[in-house]
């Protein structure tokens, strides 16, 4: 968020709220790629669509907010937006994106317009930058991700730029996450699995509510992955999602492999409630009475078998892991919070909570905060 002026401009990420399940080859070949590192670099594009405005699954918006009413949201290609600064005299806003996109400077005068579109007059494509800062109305001072290396750019040279950085702190796996996949759509795996998390979105799939899942907490041993389980390991999954969504290549076995490990080092959200072990003992037998653990396996800590809990199909049990800070719940998203669940009477088919008094209730919700 920048104050300008009257107005503040809120650089974000939206949503489509529906999404079609494309099931045919992307334009490109579908062959592993020989290149290192082939993430990232060049302008980011759609196969088949002309470089435009914003046009992916997910996109980067600036929201423009006038007194108390948002007066315009104009898209952009910026991927993974992460930083912004105001020039100093006021006329020029940097943006900058971690997803591969690199560095973008709006005119002020965009955002008094009535398009839907901001196209940048300057700035540098194919860097993961994370930060930015203006030391000057023609000058600006980014930091390109994966170095740690401050860059100066220059707009009336642009050609001028200047790294000091001490090597490379990325790896493959991090790149293969967090950068665009080259020639396919503007956004990246973290788009949607911020920090490798979710972003608490719930897509429409052919007709279908799919919440965003978390990858965080071990999720190599929660395969076959979906909420159906239809894909059986990461290789079917990244060709399902990476290749036919997004339109990236297919990335060599080796680079699989490297991801699957890097994404098991990514810990389930810490917890912020302690219980007592007479908490614990009590929420775990509230947890075990409730027929809880039928599905949501290891008293909640592993993911379980598919079962349909009054929504009319089968999904699988996703683990309860840092549960308190995922909110909303089910693969629906219909339920926006813990005690929504548990004193609701949603889905009965989901559990027997009838089996509870409202004091076990109130156990098993503390258990379910402390996950």
């Amino acid at each position: 968020m920048v104050p300008a002026g009257s107005r503040t401009l809120i650089i974000h990420q939206l949503h489509a709220n529906s999404l079609t399940v494309d099931s045919t080859q992307p334009n490109q070949p579908n062959q592993p790629t020989t290149d290192s590192n082939p993430y990232g670099g060049g302008a980011p594009s759609i196969p088949g669509q002309m470089i435009g405005c914003g046009n992916a699954a997910v996109v980067t918006a600036i929201s423009v907010v006038e007194g108390d009413r948002v007066t315009g949201v104009l898209r952009t290609n910026d991927i993974l937006p992460v930083d912004a600064a105001l020039s100093p005299d006021g006329t020029q806003i940097a943006v900058v994106g971690a997803g591969g996109s690199g560095l973008s400077i709006y005119p002020m005068t965009s955002f008094s317009t009535n398009s839907t579109c901001a196209f940048a007059t300057a700035g540098l494509t194919g860097l993961a930058l994370n930060s930015v800062a203006w030391i000057s109305n023609t000058k600006v001072v980014v930091i390109e991700s994966l170095h740690s290396a401050p860059m100066l750019f220059d707009i009336a040279n642009p050609s001028s730029k200047s790294f000091a950085g001490d090597g490379d702190r990325g790896s493959q796996a991090h790149s293969l996450f967090h950068l665009a996949p080259r020639g396919g759509a503007p956004l990246a795996c973290a788009s949607c699995h911020p920090e490798g998390g979710e972003d608490g979105h719930t897509w429409i799939i052919d007709g279908s509510p799919r919440r965003t899942q978390t990858l965080s907490g071990g999720v190599m041993a929660r395969a076959p992955f979906h909420w159906k389980g239809d894909l059986q390991d990461l290789d079917n999954l990244m060709g399902d999602t990476f290749v036919k969504r997004m339109g990236g290549i297919a990335p060599p076995a080796s680079q699989v492999v490297a991801l699957g490990a890097w994404l098991d080092t990514i810990p389930a959200p810490k917890v912020s409630r302690q219980l007592t072990d007479a908490q614990l003992k009590s929420g775990l037998m509230a947890f075990q009475q409730g027929q809880c653990q039928t599905c949501h396996l290891n008293n909640g800590t592993q993911e379980g078998v598919a079962a349909d809990i009054g929504t009319g199909e089968r999904v699988r049990a996703p683990s309860l892991k840092g549960l308190a800070a995922r909110a909303p719940y089910l693969h629906t998203g219909e339920i926006p919070d813990i005690r929504s669940r548990v004193m609701g009477g949603l889905h009965p088919a989901h559990g027997h909570l009838e089996l509870l008094n409202q004091t076990e209730r109130e156990d098993l919700i503390l258990y379910l905060e402390a996950l």
